[in-house]
């Protein structure tokens, strides 16, 4: 297996990495406020130059934001439309309830594979959550073996630990893994401000419940999906403290 080409690899590049900070909030109003205002020549060209005239930075970083934000499903690659919360999540009050929203729109909508020009509807970071939600706990060696997993070859939306181990045999051997290390860097950063995960000593889990078998049982029964549903818990905890 040496030599392979995982041409489709994973993969994201932090323009941002800090999403509660100013600039991040400022390019997606932007861009917000782009889509809401109906141009429709050129789209990305004004856009870009508008977003540069804003933060100041050369048109190359000007792209690699926007496709950040497309990335992670905060706007439609056609720049026409923006998810439901990105305005809740602009004026949120606070950080918390900011991450609380960033989890929703990232576990729903992101797509690494996605950009402007190339759009993709595929939902690795579901797939890895969802995969995480099986197997409990992941390390960093065992995230970038996932990342040259083809997850169309997986209808379920996850794999077993099983097959991360085959994955990580293949990356391992054909070098991915060395090759690969300090990128996964990006995705964990991300991963990292997700809620209810957590990343430490190299390993990812849920914050609540490292070993979530015991949960992922309760939740098949009912049909729910575990991590949306806690989610969704955070949110309503959130509105009540601003209500009450």
């Amino acid at each position: 297996m040496a030599n392979q080409n995982y041409e489709h690899y994973w993969t994201i590049t932090n323009a941002f990495t800090d999403y509660n900070g100013f600039k991040f909030n400022q390019a997606l109003e932007i861009c917000v406020n782009f889509i809401d205002g109906g141009y429709v020549k050129d789209r990305y060209d004004k856009l870009q130059h508008i977003l540069q005239e804003a933060q100041g930075t050369n048109l190359i970083s000007i792209r690699k934001k926007i496709n950040q934000l497309v990335k992670l499903g905060f706007i439609d690659s056609s720049l026409t439309f923006y998810h439901q919360d990105c305005i809740n999540y602009i004026h949120a009050n606070n950080d918390r309830v900011r991450n609380t929203l960033l989890s929703k729109i990232v576990y729903s909508k992101s797509s690494l594979s996605n950009s402007v020009t190339e759009p993709s509807s595929l939902h690795q970071i579901n797939f890895l959550i969802k995969t995480l939600e099986q197997v409990g706990i992941l390390n960093k060696s065992e995230i970038i073996a996932l990342m040259i997993v083809n997850i169309t070859d997986y209808p379920d939306g996850f794999i077993t630990r099983k097959k991360i181990d085959y994955y990580k045999s293949l990356a391992d051997e054909d070098g991915f893994i060395v090759r690969k290390y300090n990128q996964v860097n990006h995705f964990i950063n991300l991963l990292g401000k997700l809620d209810n995960l957590k990343y430490l000593n190299e390993s990812l889990f849920f914050a609540n419940d490292p070993r979530v078998e015991t949960e992922i049982e309760k939740t098949k029964s009912i049909g729910r999906d575990p991590y949306l549903h806690r989610l969704y818990k955070n949110q309503l905890q959130e509105e009540c403290k601003e209500i009450y």
